[in-house]
């Protein structure tokens, strides 16, 4: 069976997914630099991103 043209954009939004939730992951084990913790709450807001993400994922 041929794959149609959205199978790829499906595909391609998929593999972009995975690869920012690896570079997040990726980042989240790094060690914080002493001058950025002052800025942690600017960076990261209260809200859930990996949830988010999820949800979005699963609405797909």
């Amino acid at each position: 069976m041929k794959a149609k043209k959205g199978d790829r954009r499906v595909f391609e939004v998929d593999r972009r997914m995975e690869l920012r939730l690896r570079l997040a992951a990726k980042r989240a084990q790094e060690p914080m630099p002493a001058a950025a913790t002052g800025t942690l709450e600017y960076l990261v807001p209260d809200v859930d991103l990996l949830g988010r993400l999820i949800e979005k994922v699963r609405r797909l």
